[in-house]
């Protein structure tokens, strides 16, 4: 992320099937615990 222009954001996406198939999917303080923190979550 250090050479990322301002405008672009730290995103991250769980898919409910398809990340649940190797184990557990992540908790929400899981996510948020990521370096960088993601600005965005999405639960698909």
């Amino acid at each position: 992320m250090a050479g990322t222009p301002p405008f672009v954001h730290a995103g991250f996406t769980l898919f409910y099937d398809e990340d649940t198939r190797s184990g557990p999917l992540m908790a929400p303080a899981e996510v948020l615990a990521l370096v960088p923190q993601p600005e965005y979550v999405l639960y698909e």
